[in-house]
C-alpha cells in the first residue's frame, strides 16, 4: 500500500451560496447594480446570480412553516449570512456603495492578510468586501 500512488479526484465541482432574502426580484436587482452579478435564467422561487468567474449565489425566500420543505428556516430573526467577496479594486467599491448610500464600515485591515471593509446587503445579510492579501503577506510564528 506504500507504494500505491494517491490520485487527487475533485470532490466539488463548483458551489453556490445560497441567501435568504425578503423580496427575490428586489434583492436579486441589488446584487446586479451593487455587485456586478448576473441574473442566471429565471426559476420560480430563487435567484441565480453569477460572476464572471463562474461563482454563483442562490437567493430564496426562507419557508417558516413547513420542516420538510429544502428551504425550511427555523428561526426567522437568526439566520443572516456572512459572505466574504473578493474585489479588484476595494476603494472603488467602498466608495461606490457610500455614494449610493450603502452604509458601509471603514475600510481596515493590515499588510499581509489585507484591508476590507463590510456592509449589508437590503436584507440585512453581512457583506465583507475583501482586497486579498498583499504582496508583503508574511507568515511567521511568534
Amino acid at each position: 500500500m506504500a507504494d500505491q500512488v494517491h490520485v487527487k479526484q475533485q470532490v466539488v465541482k463548483d458551489f453556490t451560496l445560497e441567501i435568504p432574502v425578503k423580496d427575490i426580484q428586489q434583492s436579486a436587482e441589488w446584487y446586479v447594480n451593487y455587485l456586478g452579478f448576473e441574473l442566471v435564467e429565471p426559476v420560480l422561487g430563487i435567484a441565480e446570480l453569477r460572476l464572471g468567474s463562474g461563482c454563483r449565489i442562490c437567493l430564496f425566500q426562507p419557508d417558516h412553516t413547513d420542516e420538510t420543505s429544502y428551504w425550511y428556516v427555523k428561526d426567522r430573526d437568526n439566520y443572516r449570512v456572512r459572505v466574504c467577496l473578493r474585489v479588484p479594486d476595494l476603494e472603488q467599491l467602498h466608495s461606490r456603495l457610500s455614494e449610493a448610500g450603502v452604509n458601509v464600515s471603514p475600510i481596515e485591515g493590515d499588510i499581509g492578510c489585507g484591508w476590507a471593509f463590510h456592509f449589508h446587503d437590503i436584507n440585512r445579510n453581512k457583506l465583507v468586501a475583501w482586497g486579498g492579501y498583499t504582496k508583503e503577506h508574511v507568515w511567521f510564528y511568534e
